[in-house]
């Protein structure tokens, strides 16, 4: 029988996160090696909290490769994923999740 890693048997519900409030203004994320950051930066991150279904209470890091425009933070949204570039990892024993998104599409009041 063929092992498998954790990033292969655990798969992030992208559906179930994407109804998100900006928690957090946006900062630069900056690109590490040997341990320690460098001054390239490879996106801008920001926490978000799932509003709804059953993840609802969930808050996440998100990295975008450009910084989305025409966004305010206590704003709810709804969140396109990156599903190649988003990865789980386990580091000291805890299990994590990199999510990388593409957009925030603001929500209609209707949708809130």
């Amino acid at each position: 029988m063929a092992s498998i890693s954790v990033s292969q048997a655990i798969q992030p519900k992208f559906e179930q996160m994407a109804h998100v409030m900006l928690t957090t203004t946006f900062d630069e994320a900056y690109v590490y090696a040997d341990g320690k950051r460098t001054d390239k930066v490879d996106g801008y991150r920001a926490d978000f909290l799932v509003m709804t279904g059953d993840l609802a209470g969930l808050t996440f890091t998100a990295k975008f490769e450009k910084l989305p425009a025409n966004v305010q933070q206590m704003q709810q949204y709804r969140m396109k994923f990156d599903s190649e570039r988003t990865k789980v990892y386990v580091r000291q024993g805890q299990i994590g999740m990199s999510v990388w998104a593409t957009e925030l599409e603001p929500l209609a009041q209707s949708q809130k």
